[in-house]
């Protein structure tokens, strides 16, 4: 029987069908039993190599057992070779760790050892053996290296010996001077030139020394970033030995500095804590060269991704890299001697970046607080928040006195500097491009400025420094003068699209001179400023006033404000200028003609302003001053006329206006009621006012404005009064919000409503009798979020009589006890007196002249006595000389004596039971007042901030401790904070 062609068609397709189904399912069959022989077969290697490992182990630790000292026995090298062998197969660093701290003990006890056979290294030096025992050393080395990474030294204590057995055995290994059978042999030397190489080959590939590095960086890490560091002197010594031992083997080579900069320097006070370790770490950091390897690494152009946007290194890391850097640096002078230019460029990349990775991380989003850097959007290691103190400490080096001697050594020889214009910058100058003989004329005596930017508070460090700059730059050529190369030099950056940053501009003088004087200014108080005048005499500071006002005026006029202000030369200028000018509001120094400029014709000002040129504008809003107050005021009323027009409030005789009705004994009440929610159109349109007498009938009279004023002037006194609690009077009746308001229902909406009431009145150009506190308008203008904003300066409005004291006390030359004051003041909130320690346990402790600076000791304390003694009759007069240096970086004693050295010699107490103790806490006053120790003589040495002229002295308990621990202090001649 024939069936269709359809359904022959069908059977034929499902058959093919079938048989590919059974062809795939027999393939599926094949595949299956494949895999499963091979996990089978997976699985039977893998419990063959287990079964090896475990009986490899078992022979390791019987071979080491058997020859164990307790034992009477011994082990050769060929033993302990194979040994090495079977505890590193199939290595794993935690669970293997046990055995090979035994294997690294027997390492260390068979390099020493002066007999050949049982001298592991001398397996070296045999020919059937050399290769198999180099092979050996790198599979050791990479060993330590993992075992480093895999240890816990802050959760696990133990872990600490088990860093300090590898770390002896890596150094026994590689350091074959140390190798006892070597001794003996009459060619020493010929043979330590020869395993130089093979140990450098041990150390080279990604097991050797760069994965050593991130290990022992890491494991740094862990056990600094702390608040108290985890490592004893002799275990930080061996980890640095051991990464300069794997740095040098390796030759150097830059990606082994870059390794050395990323994974160690990054490490938080890691050079303060090698200093505080003395011999132990500090000398091999100093004899390997490390700070001039690490400064001419990123002094160089390829070096530049460790500090650019690619950089692996996190604000933080590079934050640290650079105070390590700065530290090591001045342990190691001949850095700053020899290699100077490179340790500026180095450290100048370092401080860019970091100005980029601060501006980058301030997003609205930021809830990591940074102790130096500030809010961030990214989150900071918990571990460098306890440890930013000792960064800290690093980063006032490059404040210090001797940095900026050293920086501006060639600066502070000039005597005279003449400003010429340079070739590349001639084109965009004047007709007097070439240098015209005479003061116009500008040239540099030197090559470049060796200047470190940023470095504006090291030079205001040097009281003496800032007044050298202006009568350099004073004697260097007039305001026009200047402007005439920023001039050139803006031309020259628009031409180029970038601003020329380089070191031989004569503009890097005027940026100097302009950022430090601000700094410097910014911190005086008024009698060091205006009687004392520590920074310039006064008429100095009008003469710069003036000098600052045409600067500016003629350059934003010349070539733009945009061009200006990409200038730094410009924008340091302009800060200077704004500090000045505040100051002289505060107290007058200048004439009032020094803030108006010469030439300058009020009429043509305003006709480029209604022009909307960009330089008139920008000088209104960045320096109003230049314009008489008149002026502006006149100015002022035609914007709120052209504004009025805009609204069409003028365009009409009688204009549509508002009407509020207010009950006399209700006018806060009412006033607020119908004022606070009404449309700023209507508000800034006719506001009339009827006044409702106590009777509750309407007064007479129709407001043509007059009554309004009335209505103004009237509720301001009554929302102004101190009575009310929403403001506050100071001692000479100036207002600012008061610091209870908040018991108003509604205040923050009152505070509002008192915003439009002032408003109306400076919009309708109504004079009211309003007097606000400095401060509280210096906050309504939003100056204080200035870098160069002084919180000092503005406590004078707030409470004179305080101001006053504190800068009473500053300067009191008498005995402060006398005066029976503590580290705490105390306030009347609503009536109740609230305490404020202005330190952990400020109330506590009472103000001398010893803790001026606040510390822990007193005159009569038995080691302020024994300081003395140790002085006058233990010491030299050179070592005297010695220990002011130390203290004040002065050899010599001030002029006039001690009574005139600034700031007053100071003594700290530092209780160093604890190593990390500032000496800042309360029961650290205590323990110091009442010579409390805690049962151990303290090891640290003294210490200095010769910024402040201060000794930070341990609080020794013996008088042979503090003498010797003092000697050793000021002859090592190592720097800030050694230890």
């Amino acid at each position: 029987m024939f069936l269709p062609p359809s359904q022959c068609g069908q059977g034929q397709s499902a058959l093919i069908e079938k048989a590919r189904r059974q062809r795939d399912e027999r393939q599926g069959e094949r595949r299956r039993e494949l895999s499963a022989l091979r996990i089978q077969a997976w699985y039977r290697g893998q419990l063959a190599r287990i079964r090896l490992r475990c009986q490899l182990r078992d022979e390791f630790r019987a071979s080491l057992s058997a020859a164990a000292p307790a034992g009477g026995g011994s082990i050769s090298a060929e033993e302990l070779l194979s040994a090495a062998a079977k505890l590193l197969y199939r290595f794993d660093p935690i669970r293997d760790l046990a055995d090979f701290e035994l294997l690294a003990r027997r390492l260390v006890s068979s390099s020493e050892a002066t007999a050949s056979r049982a001298a592991y290294p001398a397996l070296l030096l045999k020919k059937a053996r050399a290769a198999a025992c180099a092979a050996q050393l790198s599979k050791l080395i990479a060993a330590i290296s993992a075992c480093l990474a895999a240890l816990q030294p802050d959760t696990n204590a133990g872990h600490l010996r088990t860093a300090s057995v590898c770390l002896s055995a890596l150094l026994a290994l590689s350091t074959p001077e140390r190798w006892g059978f070597l001794s003996a042999l009459s060619n020493r030397e010929a043979y330590l030139s020869g395993l130089r190489p093979l140990l450098a080959r041990a150390f080279s590939g990604p097991s050797g020394a760069s994965a050593l590095l991130a290990s022992i960086g890491r494991f740094l890490w862990l056990g600094l970033a702390r608040q108290k560091s985890l490592l004893s002197p002799l275990l930080l010594g061996a980890l640095l030995t051991a990464s300069l031992r794997a740095a040098d083997l390796g030759g150097w080579t830059a990606g082994l500095i870059d390794d050395f900069l990323r994974h160690l320097l990054s490490v938080p006070g890691l050079v303060a804590h090698a200093a505080a370790a003395g011999e132990a770490a500090l000398p091999g950091l100093l004899e390997a060269d490390a700070a001039g390897r690490l400064v001419d690494r990123l002094a160089e152009s390829d070096a530049r991704p460790l500090c650019s946007e690619q950089s692996p290194l996190d604000a933080g890391r590079l934050l640290c890299t650079l105070a390590n850097l700065v530290q090591l640096a001045q342990l190691d002078l001949r850095v700053l001697a020899d290699r100077l230019p490179a340790f500026c460029l180095a450290a100048s990349a370092l401080l860019r970046r970091l100005r980029q990775l601060v501006s980058n991380g301030r997003a609205a989003s930021s809830t990591s607080w940074h102790p130096v850097l500030g809010w961030f959007s990214h989150p900071c290691d918990p571990g460098l928040q306890e440890s930013m103190p000792t960064v800290a400490k690093q980063l006032q080096l490059l404040c210090g006195a001797k940095m900026v001697r050293l920086l501006f050594a060639d600066l502070l020889g000039y005597e005279v500097f003449t400003l010429r214009f340079h070739d590349e910058l001639a084109s965009g100058g004047s007709g007097s491009g070439g240098g015209s003989s005479g003061s116009s004329g500008i040239s540099i005596k030197r090559p470049t400025f060796r200047l470190l930017k940023g470095s504006s508070s090291s030079a205001s460090k040097t009281s003496d420094l800032p007044r050298r700059l202006w009568r350099l730059v004073q004697s260097s050529g007039s305001a026009a003068d200047w402007s005439s190369v920023a001039n050139a030099a803006a031309k020259t950056a628009s031409q180029n699209n970038h601003w020329e940053d380089s070191s031989a501009s004569p503009l890097h003088l005027l940026t100097l001179f302009c950022e430090s004087s601000a700094a410097l200014l910014t911190v005086l108080d008024d009698v060091e400023l205006f009687e004392q005048e520590r920074c310039l005499q006064l008429t100095e500071l009008a003469s710069l006033a003036a000098f600052l006002n045409r600067f500016v005026y003629s350059h934003v006029c010349a070539v733009g404000p945009d061009a200006a202000n990409a200038g730094p030369a410009f924008q340091a200028a302009l800060r200077l200028l704004a500090v000045l000018h505040t100051k002289d509001t505060r107290h007058p120094f200048c004439p009032p003609a020094v803030w108006l400029v010469p030439g300058l014709k009020p009429h043509a000002f305003l006709a480029d302003l209604e022009r909307e040129r960009p330089a008139a504008q920008f000088l209104l809003r960045a320096c109003p001053h230049v314009l008489p107050l008149r002026e502006r005021i006149g100015l002022f009323r035609r914007l709120v006329r052209s504004d009025k027009n805009a609204l069409g409030l003028l365009a009409l005789e009688t204009p549509p206006s508002t009407l509020i009705v207010v009950r006399r004994s209700q006018l806060v009440e009412d006033g607020y009621r119908q004022l606070a929610a009404l449309p700023v159109a209507k508000l800034k349109g006719t506001v009339r006012v009827r006044f409702v007498n106590d009777l509750g009938l309407d007064e007479a009279g129709i407001d043509q404005d007059g009554v309004f004023k009335e209505f103004l002037e009237e509720i301001l006194r009554r929302v102004l009064d101190p009575s009310l609690n929403l403001f506050k009077a100071t001692e000479d009746q100036r207002l600012y919000p008061s610091p209870t308001s908040c018991v108003q229902e509604n205040h923050l909406l009152l505070f509002e409503f008192v915003g439009r009431l002032l408003g109306k009145a400076v919009y309708e150009g109504i004079v009211v009798d309003v007097a606000f506190a400095t401060f509280f308008l210096t906050q309504m203008l939003d100056r204080q979020r200035s870098s160069f904003y002084s919180f000092v300066d503005e406590l004078a409005s707030l409470d004179a009589m305080l101001y006053k004291n504190l800068t009473f006390i500053k300067h009191y030359e008498g005995d402060l006890s006398e005066l029976e004051l503590t580290f705490s003041y105390d306030e009347d909130v609503m009536g109740q007196v609230v305490t404020h320690d202005l330190v952990p346990g400020g109330r506590f402790v009472a103000l001398t002249n010893e803790n001026r600076y606040y510390g822990g000791f007193h005159s009569g304390h038995r080691v302020i006595q024994w300081l003395w003694e140790v002085l006058e009759r233990d010491f030299s007069p050179a070592e005297r000389a010695l220990f002011l240096k130390f203290v004040t970086s002065c050899s010599r004693p001030p002029l006039l004596g001690f009574a005139h050295l600034q700031p007053p010699l100071s003594i700290r107490c530092v209780e160093v039971a604890e190593d990390q103790d500032t000496g800042d806490t309360l029961g650290t006053v205590l323990k110091g007042f009442f010579r409390i120790r805690s049962g151990r003589d303290a090891q640290r040495l003294p210490t200095s901030s010769t910024c402040f002229n201060l000794l930070k002295l341990p609080n020794y308990a013996k008088k042979a401790t503090l003498r010797d621990k003092l000697r050793y202090a000021i002859s090592s001649h190592s720097g800030f904070e050694l230890s």
